[in-house]
Protein backbone atom coordinates (compact mmCIF):
# COMPACT_ATOMS: atom_id res chain seq x y z
CA UNK A 1 0.00 0.00 0.00
CA UNK A 2 1.28 3.45 -1.54
CA UNK A 3 2.09 5.63 2.49
CA UNK A 4 2.49 9.44 1.98
CA UNK A 5 3.11 11.48 5.10
CA UNK A 6 3.63 15.04 3.50
CA UNK A 7 3.07 18.75 5.97
CA UNK A 8 5.24 21.10 8.03
CA UNK A 9 6.91 20.14 11.16
CA UNK A 10 9.25 22.15 13.61
CA UNK A 11 12.22 19.65 14.39
CA UNK A 12 14.66 21.28 16.65
CA UNK A 13 18.51 20.53 16.36
CA UNK A 14 17.87 18.30 19.84
CA UNK A 15 14.47 15.91 18.17
CA UNK A 16 16.20 15.91 14.61
CA UNK A 17 18.12 12.36 15.78
CA UNK A 18 14.22 10.98 17.84
CA UNK A 19 12.25 12.47 13.97
CA UNK A 20 15.18 10.01 12.44
CA UNK A 21 15.17 7.25 14.81
CA UNK A 22 11.17 7.34 14.69
CA UNK A 23 11.10 6.99 10.96
CA UNK A 24 13.81 4.63 10.63
CA UNK A 25 11.68 2.09 13.32
CA UNK A 26 8.83 2.25 10.61
CA UNK A 27 11.04 1.91 7.42
CA UNK A 28 10.17 5.58 6.68
CA UNK A 29 11.91 8.04 4.73
CA UNK A 30 12.14 11.79 4.96
CA UNK A 31 12.97 13.07 1.06
CA UNK A 32 13.20 16.95 1.39
CA UNK A 33 16.88 17.75 1.91
CA UNK A 34 17.15 21.14 1.32
CA UNK A 35 15.35 24.32 3.28
CA UNK A 36 11.74 25.15 2.91
CA UNK A 37 11.76 27.95 5.13
CA UNK A 38 12.37 32.20 4.87
CA UNK A 39 15.30 31.48 7.82
CA UNK A 40 17.09 28.59 5.57
CA UNK A 41 15.85 25.47 7.99
CA UNK A 42 13.35 22.07 6.70
CA UNK A 43 10.48 22.76 8.00
CA UNK A 44 8.30 21.20 4.89
CA UNK A 45 8.29 16.98 5.20
CA UNK A 46 7.55 14.91 2.46
CA UNK A 47 8.01 11.36 3.98
CA UNK A 48 6.98 7.74 2.17
CA UNK A 49 8.14 4.35 3.07
CA UNK A 50 11.87 4.24 2.37
CA UNK A 51 11.59 1.76 -0.78
CA UNK A 52 9.29 4.47 -2.64
CA UNK A 53 10.92 6.05 -5.31
CA UNK A 54 10.58 10.38 -4.62
CA UNK A 55 12.07 12.65 -7.00
CA UNK A 56 11.95 16.36 -4.79
CA UNK A 57 12.14 18.19 -8.18
CA UNK A 58 14.03 21.86 -6.88
CA UNK A 59 12.57 23.74 -4.55
CA UNK A 60 12.51 27.41 -4.96
CA UNK A 61 12.90 30.19 -2.18
CA UNK A 62 9.57 31.41 -0.68
CA UNK A 63 7.51 33.46 -2.51
CA UNK A 64 3.78 34.07 -1.09
CA UNK A 65 4.55 32.95 2.32
CA UNK A 66 7.62 32.30 4.65
CA UNK A 67 7.96 28.48 3.10
CA UNK A 68 8.56 26.97 -0.05
CA UNK A 69 6.39 25.01 -2.45
CA UNK A 70 7.73 21.41 -2.50
CA UNK A 71 6.97 19.38 -5.37
CA UNK A 72 7.89 15.96 -5.83
CA UNK A 73 7.74 13.07 -8.54
CA UNK A 74 6.38 9.72 -7.58
CA UNK A 75 4.74 6.44 -8.71
CA UNK A 76 1.74 6.40 -6.49
CA UNK A 77 -0.04 2.82 -7.95
CA UNK A 78 -0.23 0.27 -5.95
CA UNK A 79 1.79 -2.55 -7.80
CA UNK A 80 -1.32 -5.89 -8.62
CA UNK A 81 -0.56 -7.68 -5.69
CA UNK A 82 -1.86 -4.95 -3.39
CA UNK A 83 -5.04 -4.60 -5.58
CA UNK A 84 -8.31 -5.36 -3.89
Amino acid sequence: MFKLIKGSIKVTDSDAGKLSDILNSHSLLQHVSTPTHRQRHILDLFITRDSQVVNILPIDPPLLSDHSFVVADCDCLLPPSEWS
